[in-house]
């Protein structure tokens, strides 16, 4: 979005679930930015130098011309930064973070990477057949002491 505001998509959401998933992963921010120049150069210096066609969807000549500027940056492995990691983890996190858009997965491709597969085989409520019927889940709010009605929650969210 930095680069390219005008053109938002559900690629950008996946990018969004990438940090988010690096963050879980790492316990820390994976790139904590100054301001939206410091943004650029921290995504470069991880997911390396970007090719000129990686760059094509950016219309901005001033955004390329800058990137063009960051030193030559190699692309570090995810798994050294996240060396506790779980392998299919790191390859559905590599897929996530692709700099440029086009070159991302979908959300779509994203649910049906095999890291999320097994997760789900795991849960046995995702683990049923179509004849089955999956038994309505109850949060448990006592620990808030409250009544969850409509209008509290708006108001505390």
């Amino acid at each position: 979005m930095i680069l390219n505001a005008k053109k938002y998509n559900e690629k950008l959401d996946v990018w969004s679930v990438g940090c988010i998933l690096a963050e879980v992963i790492g316990k820390q921010p994976i790139l904590p930015g100054n301001d939206y120049l410091d943004q650029v150069q921290k995504i470069v210096n991880i997911l390396g130098s970007p090719t000129e066609e990686q760059m094509s969807f950016i219309s901005n000549e001033s955004a390329k011309k800058y990137i063009r500027k960051i030193k030559n940056a190699k692309k570090v492995p995810l798994k050294s930064m996240f060396p506790d990691a779980n392998n299919n983890c790191l390859d559905l996190l590599d897929k996530m973070l692709k700099f440029n858009p086009n070159e991302r997965w979908s959300i779509q491709e994203c649910m049906e990477h095999k890291w999320f597969k097994d997760l789900l085989a795991q849960d046995e409520l995702y683990n049923i057949t179509d004849n089955q019927q999956r038994e309505e889940i109850r949060f448990d709010w006592s620990v808030d002491d409250f009544e969850p009605t409509k209008h509290l929650l708006q108001k505390k969210i």
